[in-house]
């Protein structure tokens, strides 16, 4: 359920299937029923623009019109807009499953913070992009609360499996980042790279459907992010 780029929401294994005849954006959005997402990554919070200037923020459609989300942090319009989808699909299809990406863009660069969260960590003692970085991920913390909090308010939780899985290791924050390789400690490399600190991240299930045998329990076997694919199949 959890996973930085499309956030959507489909309804069946078969219109699961459809999302992953191919990796073009574009070909994925048109087989989503919601979909909200940005292309290029690394866009204001803020305005949502990238790089060139351009807005950056699609639905299944096209370009997405979001008057409401203007200078709204895209956190929050990521957030708002899953918890929309969530009850949309109580209301009208609850008696189907359905499956749903949530690829936050926190805590990717740049750092970009509502000051509430900046506050939190006013007095860290790291440095003061470290703790707007701890900020960051406290924010990512209280997204996936919201999530969670309303499969429990609407009676879905105990039939939901949630998957949350990092993509990749942490990165240097600049070439000559002094601990560019040990941000990642005790693994060694950094995101690009092919050692485990680029490529080994964190991952774990929970939900209802999880057994209580295995609950509170850890697995130190390889797996790799295409074996989700076929696992939720499975289930």
């Amino acid at each position: 359920m959890l996973g930085c780029r499309p956030l959507s929401i489909c309804q069946t294994k078969e219109d699961l299937i459809n999302t992953q005849v191919t990796n073009e954006y574009f070909r994925i959005l048109l087989s989503w029923n919601d979909t909200i997402v940005t292309l290029k990554g690394s866009i204001d919070y803020y305005s949502h623009v990238d790089w060139t200037d351009s807005m950056d923020i699609w639905d299944e459609r096209g370009p997405a019109v979001m008057p409401s989300s203007s200078q709204q942090h895209m956190s929050y319009v990521y957030n708002d807009y899953t918890l929309d989808i969530i009850r949309k699909h109580e209301q009208m299809h609850r008696i189907h499953p359905f499956f749903l990406l949530y690829s936050s863009h926190l805590a990717h660069w740049p750092v970009m913070i509502p000051e509430k969260y900046e506050n939190r960590f006013y007095d860290s003692p790291l440095p003061r992009r470290a703790s707007s970085t701890q900020a960051m991920h406290n924010m990512l913390d209280d997204a996936v609360k919201n999530i969670t909090d309303l499969l429990h308010e609407l009676d879905l939780y105990d039939n939901t499996l949630v998957l949350f899985c990092a993509d990749n290791g942490a990165k240097a924050f600049n070439t000559w980042d002094y601990w560019k390789d040990f941000r990642n400690y005790p693994l060694r490399g950094r995101k690009s790279k092919n050692f485990e600190g680029g490529v080994r991240v964190p991952a774990f299930i929970s939900g209802g459907v999880v057994p209580e045998s295995i609950r509170g329990t850890r697995r130190h076997g390889y797996m790799h992010v295409c074996d989700w694919f076929a696992t939720i199949l499975h289930a």
